[in-house]
């Protein structure tokens, strides 16, 4: 099993007329694998015109659990077509936060026919493209969690992105609830059991620190 890395990518775009920054997860299980863990790799990528921060280390913070970012409103979550998620699957994922207090907005299955691109303030289950695929299976990554926020105000999460390897994957015990934590703004947890942490063999359903409370007084 592999440790995620989190990084941080602060890009100048326009969306809606306002500046957001990228932050990308890049995780297998968002954070799962099932391989023997490699050495945790705190490098930064070398992208032009974009700056980067590691922040996937949570040692720095006494091993605490930290929220990145939150949504200042109950998230959407959207299933484009074939994403290897089932309706099933999905609702045990979003039960298991609306336990803990969390709410979401609606929920929506999109048909074959209908385009399907992330939107603003939701959570979109999607398809991973070719090269995604291609990283995650070679990092033996399971599942890749994308989180968007402001530049101007890097804890206002605007949008998630989550894709698994397939089908079989989504399945797994804990993953679309761990994805789903991710996809709230919640990073890693360093204790064994809890619902965050990193690896899947030693992951569970603890949820000390991560319910709607400590979500609300995080910033």
């Amino acid at each position: 099993m592999q440790l995620a890395t989190l990084w941080f990518f602060t890009l100048s775009v326009s969306l809606m007329a306002r500046n957001v920054a990228i932050f990308l997860i890049l995780a297998g299980l968002g954070c799962y694998s099932e391989e023997k863990p490699r050495e945790h790799n705190n490098d930064m990528f070398k992208i032009p015109t974009v700056s980067t921060v590691d922040v996937s280390d949570n040692d720095k913070y006494k091993r605490k659990i930290v929220l990145a970012g939150r949504f200042d409103e109950p998230p959407d979550v959207t299933v484009c077509p074939g994403a290897p998620i089932t309706e099933q699957r999905l609702k045990q994922g979003l039960d298991f936060w609306r336990a803990l207090g969390y709410s979401f907005g609606k929920v929506t299955f999109k048909s074959t026919a209908t385009l399907c691109t992330s939107e603003w303030g939701a959570i979109t289950f999607r398809l991973p493209t070719q090269e995604e695929l291609s990283a995650s299976v070679s990092r033996s990554h399971l599942a890749t969690t994308k989180r968007y926020a402001l530049t101007a105000d890097p804890t206002y999460l605007v949008k998630s992105e989550v894709f698994f390897q397939n089908t079989y994957v989504s399945k797994k015990k804990y993953i679309v609830e761990h994805e789903l934590g991710h996809a709230i703004g919640w990073l890693h947890s360093r204790k064994k059991g809890h619902i965050m942490y990193p690896e899947l063999a030693g992951s569970g359903p603890n949820t000390t620190n991560v319910d709607w409370q400590d979500y609300q007084s995080a910033f």
